[in-house]
C-alpha cells in the first residue's frame, strides 16, 4: 500500500473516503525523524484505549532526513502527504 500522497491528490478523496474516520490527527512536520517516534508513541497510548475509530496524517515539509523512511517502516498506517516545498507551518496543515 502507497501511503504518500500528494497534497493535489487529497482534493480527489470521496465523501466515504473523507467520513470513514471520527478522529483525523494532522501532525506537521519538518526534519523531525527523532520526534515522530514519540509523537506516534504518544498518540498510540491516547487513542486506541478510547477504542475510537481515527487516521493519523503527517504533512512533510520537505524533510531532508529519514522522516518519510523512518513512517513508512514504523508506522504504514499513516498517510503521509509529502510536500515538494517547506511552505511553512500554516502551508503544512492547510494542505492536510
Amino acid at each position: 500500500m502507497n501511503n504518500v500522497i500528494s497534497s493535489a491528490s487529497l482534493l480527489n478523496l470521496n465523501n466515504e473516503e473523507q467520513s470513514k474516520y471520527n478522529v483525523s490527527v494532522i501532525v506537521c512536520s519538518f526534519n523531525r525523524a527523532s520526534r515522530l517516534l514519540d509523537t506516534m508513541r504518544s498518540l498510540e497510548k491516547l487513542i486506541v484505549p478510547q477504542n475510537i475509530n481515527f487516521e493519523i496524517l503527517v504533512v512533510d515539509n520537505n524533510s531532508t532526513d529519514d522522516s518519510i523512511v523512518f513512517l513508512k517502516e514504523h508506522y504504514p498506517q499513516v498517510r503521509i502527504i509529502q510536500n515538494e516545498i517547506n511552505g511553512g507551518f500554516a502551508k503544512g496543515y492547510n494542505d492536510a
